[in-house]
């Protein structure tokens, strides 16, 4: 009986016809990740459509100064502008209805042309802006929060609702700067259970694969907790059902990653060399994976890392029994007769 630590390596091999990781005895320290997106985002958008307080800015055409800014095409012929220092405009905007989702993100996108100024929301009553940089032709910006910054929490759909638009003129007197456009684009997304998985088969030299085990549930989380996850290395226990194996046969190990009901997503594949057992031992294994959570415009992310001191991600107790040596016959002649030992 041979047992073992297998770890999952960074380098390839084809294996029984299948090119895949390696699961191997020793690391090579290289670091390798998978990456995906189990949770994409969908956006919702509002526009300006009322004045608020204060309103120093000035419109072109003359009137209100929301129906300047308030397109979902930008169109640079009706703007707002200032050279004032300071200069304020106000405005309100549409309210979102998301009903279940969760909001990951809020972005302000802006359509300027002219010196830096700040951009952002009011929040009972308090400014929380971004700067920009400045620009010498019409251009088009996004500035995103990932949370209430009046809070430091999760957007909720009141949040949005509630905030107020602001521009201010950051510039010095006589400096021009025009802004002909401004919306809220909002990234919500279902708060549905991920489940991150492997699967073990054996495969034989032909290329077919039997099942060792069904799928096995090593971490799950909600979208909203695991977006935040900084990482950490998980482990879980599992029974591996003694397997005979031939000789020339490879241990293959699945990574998946599930969104709530849906099917699983393969995201690896690691193999063994052809091990030349006779078995694969009952026994249980301890299944190690670095898993980070991560979140952008696009949607929640799952990084998997292995291969290195770090992101330690291994098997611990595998293990199988190797194939008895070949048997070889030999021929002994004595005392007239001829003796097969085998």
């Amino acid at each position: 009986m041979t047992v073992e630590t297998r770890y999952f390596r960074s380098d390839q091999q084809n294996v029984n016809g299948l090119l895949a990781y390696m699961l191997g005895i020793s690391q090579t320290g290289i670091s390798k990740y998978a990456y995906g997106t189990p949770v994409p985002t969908t956006s919702v958008y509002a526009y300006p459509n009322g004045d608020s307080t204060p309103l120093d800015w000035i419109p072109v055409p003359a009137g209100t100064h929301y129906t300047t800014v308030d397109e979902a095409v930008a169109d640079d012929t009706d703007y707002v502008y200032s050279t004032k220092s300071d200069a304020t405009d106000t405005y309100t905007h549409q309210s979102i209805s998301i009903g279940t989702k969760k909001i990951l993100a809020v972005q302000i996108i802006v359509r300027f042309n002219g010196a830096g100024f700040r951009c952002g929301f009011v929040i009972g009553g308090t400014f929380y802006s971004q700067t920009l940089a400045a620009v010498s032709t019409w251009t088009t910006r996004a500035l995103t929060w990932y949370t209430n910054p009046a809070t430091g929490q999760d957007w909720t759909e009141s949040d949005v609702n509630n905030a107020l638009l602001r521009i201010v003129h950051t510039a010095s007197d006589g400096v021009l700067t025009s802004v002909s456009q401004i919306y809220l684009r909002v990234y919500v997304y279902d708060d549905t259970t991920l489940y991150f998985k492997f699967k073990v088969f054996k495969r034989d030299a032909g290329g077919t694969e039997t099942a060792v085990t069904d799928y096995v549930t090593l971490y799950s989380a909600l979208a909203s907790v695991f977006k935040d996850d900084a990482g950490a290395l998980r482990s879980i226990t599992v029974n591996i059902p003694e397997t005979a194996l031939a000789s020339t046969d490879s241990i293959v190990v699945r990574i998946y990653t599930q969104a709530g009901t849906g099917t699983p997503a393969l995201r690896a594949i690691f193999t063994t060399e052809q091990l030349g057992a006779v078995r694969l031992d009952s026994a249980t294994w301890t299944f190690y994976f670095y898993l980070e959570g991560a979140k952008g415009t696009g949607g929640i992310f799952d990084y998997w890392y292995w291969d290195t001191t770090t992101y330690n991600s291994r098997i611990e107790n595998f293990t199988w029994t190797p194939a008895p040596p070949p048997v070889v016959a030999k021929r002994i002649i004595g005392d007239g007769l001829v003796w097969i030992v085998c």
